[in-house]
C-alpha cells in the first residue's frame, strides 16, 4: 500500500516537471501553430501570385496586341528578357508609342519577371519558371 507520505512526494515531485512542461508549452506550440497557419498563408500567397500573374499578362496583351502577331505576344510575355522588346520592328513601335515611358516600361517588366520568379522559387511552387 501507499502511504500519504509516498503519495505527497509522488505529487511534490511531479511539480516540477509540470511547471517545466508549462514553461516549455509556448516552445513546442508556437513552431506548429506557425507551422498550419504559414499553409494557409501560403495557399493565398499563390493564388494571389497566380492573380498578379494573369492582370501583367492582360496588361501586357492590351498594349502589344495592336502591335505584334500574336507568336511574338505570346514570346513576349513568356519571356520578359526576349530580345523583341527592345530591338526590333516591335521595340521602335513601342518606343514611338510610349517615348520617354519605354526605358521605365522595360526596366518594370524585368523587375517584375525577377520578383515573381524569386516569390515563386521561395513558395517552391512546381512550374516557377512559368510564373
Amino acid at each position: 500500500m501507499v502511504t500519504g507520505i509516498e503519495t505527497a512526494g509522488l505529487v511534490l515531485g511531479s511539480l516540477p516537471l509540470l511547471i517545466a512542461a508549462l514553461e516549455h508549452y509556448e516552445d513546442m506550440a508556437g513552431p506548429t501553430k506557425a507551422f498550419f497557419t504559414w499553409r494557409r498563408h501560403r495557399r493565398r500567397l499563390i493564388q494571389e501570385l497566380y492573380t498578379l500573374r494573369a492582370s501583367y499578362e492582360q496588361a501586357i496583351d492590351l498594349l502589344l496586341k495592336p502591335i505584334a502577331d500574336i507568336d511574338d505576344l505570346t514570346a513576349m510575355v513568356e519571356n520578359p528578357l526576349s530580345n523583341l522588346w527592345t530591338t526590333g520592328a516591335i521595340a521602335d513601335t513601342l518606343r514611338d508609342l510610349l517615348g520617354s515611358t519605354y526605358d521605365p516600361l522595360i526596366l518594370t517588366i524585368r523587375e517584375i519577371s525577377e520578383i515573381l520568379d524569386g516569390i515563386a522559387a521561395h513558395l517552391n511552387l512546381q512550374g516557377s519558371q512559368q510564373v
